[in-house]
């Protein structure tokens, strides 16, 4: 017929879902002849889904003990098939490190299309910059106290686990002496990374010192992010000087002379090495211009004497007493031997070292040698003065076999004040207990004195090998 009629007639296409459809179209002639046919249509999904995190960009604060645990609540949309999978796949945030940092997450619908987007972490340094170590140097530190006077020198030394931006300026008795220069990058045992800062100051009278401790300070110092470091004070010290025990000493020796035949002083015995020189250097000095003179002490005794007490003893090394020797000048010296102080020598039982007075004689055998703390605290004595009420606990002296063989070696002068002392006061003891009604002095003195005579024969006796 020529003449034909198109209609369309079903259309089963879902734009919003992916999948097959068609259209169904019909077409009739002129006669009435009909016809159908479908067009096929593919709808799919190109469609990228969305992320949707609780935030995009978060500042936290660094924490090198610590990991990233903020993590922003997260889910996916997705306008095609609504079912979206959401994953971290990349996490490159250090916690110890200031700087910017990314979380990666990937999207995935149900008709495989993938999205991956980045969240970013910003880690910010807001703390203020603390020290490792601080350390205070010096040649005269003894028992975590360190002695100066002017022209000495102090090595200040801190240690942070930074680099700072601003190094550290060091205030000494309130007055400023110096800013640090860079800084000595190290590692440690454990392999992390710290930085010494380090400066040796010479003491100056014009830095204000009077006898007494100096104060210092260290501050103004900051690191990369501009946080500003916590002044360090003297109680910050952890080595060297413990807790910045810095003793200014300006006192000239002044000493008291005996003027008798023989006038004697005696110098230190409990400072360390390099003080003892300059000290004992000042009281030979002093002492020799009035014809005194000065026995010194070299090593460590133990026991107790006076005020000083030892619970360790250190055997005088030869090299170091030549070298004292020649430095101070001293006229005789007293050796650490294995000797004791006091009438309690049972804190180790006394073992006399003859090789160590053989070496410092060889070493210094023009001076003559002396031993500290030799009384052989005679039982008797002892014995008298607890019987009269003394208390005297765990008694023990030298025994009279070393006297008898130190005096045959380079020892010229062996100290026995105790055995002396308690001669005296079992004595005194015993006449104030059997005679009541004594009460002059000149009285129980004698007694003491008649039992000191008796010692010191007994002493001459051991040492001399006569009566």
């Amino acid at each position: 017929s020529g003449e034909v009629k198109v209609e369309l007639i079903n259309n089963t296409v879902d734009m919003g879902t992916p999948g097959e459809y068609y259209l169904r179209y019909k077409t009739t002639d002129a006669n009435g002849n009909v016809s159908t046919n479908k067009i096929f249509i593919t709808v799919v999904d190109t469609t990228k889904p969305e992320l949707h995190p609780s935030y995009w960009r978060k500042t936290v604060e660094a924490n090198k003990d610590a990991e990233f645990t903020e993590f922003p609540e997260v889910y996916g949309t997705d306008n095609a098939s609504g079912e979206v999978k959401v994953e971290l796949i990349n996490n490159t945030v250090d916690m110890g490190t200031p700087g910017e940092y990314y979380l990666r997450y990937k999207t995935t619908d149900a008709n495989g299309n993938v999205a991956t987007n980045k969240i970013f972490i910003t880690v910010v340094d807001t703390t203020a910059p603390v020290y490792k170590d601080l350390g205070i140097y010096g040649e005269q530190t003894f028992n975590g106290k360190m002695y100066v006077t002017n022209g000495d020198k102090i090595y200040i030394n801190v240690h942070f686990n930074e680099k700072l931006a601003i190094n550290p300026i060091v205030k000494i008795n309130g007055k400023e002496v110096f800013q640090y220069e860079d800084p000595v990058e190290k590692v440690d045992a454990n392999g992390n990374t710290y930085y010494i800062y380090s400066k040796t100051y010479t003491v100056s009278e014009e830095d204000g010192l009077t006898d007494g401790e100096l104060s210092f300070e260290i501050y103004g110092y900051e690191d990369e992010a501009g946080n500003v470091g916590t002044p360090l004070t003297a109680l910050n010290t952890t080595i060297g000087a413990q807790n910045g025990q810095i003793i200014v000493d300006k006192t000239a020796p002044s000493l008291v002379v005996d003027e008798g035949d023989n006038p004697q002083v005696h110098a230190n015995d409990i400072l360390p090495f390099t003080v003892d020189v300059k000290i004992t250097k000042k009281v030979v000095n002093y002492a020799h211009k009035f014809g005194v003179t000065v026995e010194a002490e070299l090593g460590k005794i133990i026991g107790t004497e006076d005020m000083v007490h030892s619970d360790t003893e250190n055997f005088t090394d030869p090299d170091e007493a030549k070298d004292f020797v020649k430095r101070t000048g001293v006229d005789s010296l007293a050796i650490s031997i294995g000797t004791a102080h006091g009438v309690n020598k049972s804190i180790k039982t006394p073992v006399i070292q003859y090789g160590v007075i053989e070496s410092v004689h060889n070493a210094i055998p023009t001076t003559p040698l002396v031993a500290h703390g030799s009384s052989t605290v005679p039982k008797k004595w002892v014995d008298l003065i607890l019987k009269y009420g003394g208390e005297i606990k765990k008694s023990q002296g030298i025994s009279e076999v070393d006297i008898k063989k130190m005096a045959k070696t380079a020892i010229c002068k062996i100290n026995m004040d105790t055995d002396l002392r308690l001669a005296h006061t079992a004595g005194v003891r015993e006449l104030l207990a059997t005679h009541p009604e004594k009460f002059d002095q000149r009285d129980y003195n004698k007694a003491g004195k008649t039992y000191v005579k008796e010692q010191v024969a007994h002493a001459i006796e051991l040492v001399e090998g006569v009566k």
